[in-house]
């Protein structure tokens, strides 16, 4: 999760700065938000955990408790008094999408395009009924507008001036996109952004409190958003639920936890909620079906805060987190497992600020998946998209060693040759009896070093998928899950 807000980024645990080399030869290599993966030393080099595939080990069993998940803090609501100011950006972000195959026929990837934006973007992914992507391009810049981009065979661009930062959207039953937004950071207000284009006001916070968004689901009964509140000495989260009538609630979760939740509704529109919690007995799933909250014991520390819920008919079919071992699934009634050949990346180190001379050369390397996977349910089954990055960088080193000299003194790895690429990788998972096969690897040259995967799935099964690269274009497509088994 990354909560943003006046061109300024908090990162949760799971994330951190990564130095990305360039892909150009001589390129310096620049800082980004990657998640927390283990730096070794350079000439390390070794990967951590299994790296065969179709292995899994049983891990705990879950418990049962009624009320709230142990959180004491109360959102707190307050009057909607005088007229908001300004929100967001007005400057328009200009994108275009080109037809770009990702992989040569036969290619289980469908509608496959590239969104090429003015800037890097966060793109949010969506799919429509009938399965088509829609995609909101975020700058996350001050001042500047997100896009939104209806990926049809015209594909349709809307400019969304007044929308901040890290807003949420959904498409509903009629295939009209809605958002949910708040303001900017010192404006307490609440927004709906109908399909008509126009503001709705759900509620406000008293004092010194700012609105985060983290999610949006339409469901039978309506519209439903996950949403924080952030004070200087307390946060928390609530659900906005917006009924058939228009009418909006707000309803306080008491979630002590300081990471966004894995968010999704039920078939039935029964919110479904998941968080990492480390206990005395280790790191527990805390997953939350209406007034009841389960804890699944985990294998390991996750890489994350946030695991992802499977949707089933009225509860989580199953939730699936990247943990330090590797994936692991796990369900309400049955043990956490792990799915081998899953082991997280790591990557040697090859940091300047750790030299005593600026000098030499350095390889940075690793394999495993990076990022929190996307999950779908097909059928009874679980299926898990990643991608496995593998970084192969050749660096040298350039500049002085900082020392007593202080402030002006540089020394930077400048790439000389990047080997990297990623895999997209599909495993589809039986529950019962238990069963892991991967039923889809495409090499993806254009992902680099820093992979980042993005996926919704529509009513009939069919998912849509955004991957992220070095280059900063969007790629999107659609895949049939029916058609890989």
């Amino acid at each position: 999760m990354v909560v943003a807000w006046a061109g300024v980024r908090r990162f949760a645990r799971g994330e951190s700065l990564r130095c990305r080399s360039g892909i150009a030869k001589g390129a310096a290599i620049a800082c980004f938000v990657v998640p927390l993966v283990t730096l070794a030393a350079c000439g390390a080099g070794e990967s951590a955990g299994d790296t065969g595939s179709g292995s899994m080990t049983g891990m705990g069993s879950t418990t049962e408790a009624t009320g709230d998940s142990g959180g004491d803090t109360v959102i707190p609501l307050g009057e909607c008094v005088g007229d908001p100011s300004a929100q967001g950006g007005s400057t328009p972000l200009e994108c275009e999408v080109e037809a770009m195959p990702w992989c040569d026929a036969p290619c289980p990837v469908d509608a496959q395009v590239t969104i090429t934006c003015a800037r890097p973007v966060f793109p949010v992914i969506r799919s429509a009924p009938d399965g088509h992507a829609w995609v909101v391009a975020d700058p996350a810049t001050d001042g500047m507008a997100p896009t939104l981009v209806e990926l049809v065979a015209e594909p349709a661009f809307t400019m969304l001036p007044g929308i901040p930062v890290g807003a949420a959207f959904a498409i509903d039953a009629a295939n009209a996109p809605h958002l949910l937004h708040g303001s900017d950071w010192n404006d307490p207000w609440l927004w709906h952004r109908t399909p008509e284009g126009t503001d709705e006001v759900i509620a406000c916070l008293s004092g010194q409190t700012l609105w985060t968004v983290h999610d949006l689901a339409e469901g039978p009964q309506g519209l439903v958003g996950l949403v924080g509140w952030l004070q200087e000495t307390a946060s928390g989260f609530a659900l906005a639920r917006r009924e058939a009538g228009g009418s909006w609630t707000i309803e306080d979760l008491h979630i002590a936890t300081p990471f966004s939740p894995g968010f999704a509704l039920a078939d039935d529109g029964t919110p479904l909620l998941a968080f990492v919690e480390e206990t005395a007995d280790g790191f527990v799933a805390r997953v939350g079906v209406g007034d009841t909250w389960h804890d699944i014991p985990l294998a390991a520390e996750p890489m994350s805060g946030e695991p992802r819920v499977v949707p089933g008919p009225t509860g989580p079919h199953a939730v699936v987190s990247l943990g330090t071992m590797g994936l692991e699934i796990a369900t309400l009634d049955s043990d956490a497992v792990l799915v081998g050949g899953t082991a997280p990346l790591v990557v040697t180190s090859c940091d300047p600020s750790q030299l005593t001379e600026c000098s030499g050369t350095c390889r940075q390397t690793g394999q495993g998946p990076a990022w929190s996977p996307f999950v779908a349910r097909d059928g009874d089954d679980v299926v898990i998209a990643y991608v496995e990055a593998t970084v192969d960088v050749d660096v040298h080193y350039e500049g002085e060693v900082c020392g007593p000299e202080g402030p002006g003194c540089s020394c930077d790895a400048i790439v000389d040759e990047d080997r990297s690429q990623g895999e997209l990788v599909l495993v589809r998972a039986a529950l019962a009896p238990f069963a892991a096969t991967e039923v889809l690897r495409l090499s993806l040259p254009f992902l680099g070093t820093a992979p980042r995967l993005f996926g919704s799935q529509a009513a009939d099964g069919t998912v849509a998928l955004a991957l992220q690269g070095t280059d900063d274009a969007v790629r999107v497509g659609t895949i049939d899950l029916s058609t890989l088994r």
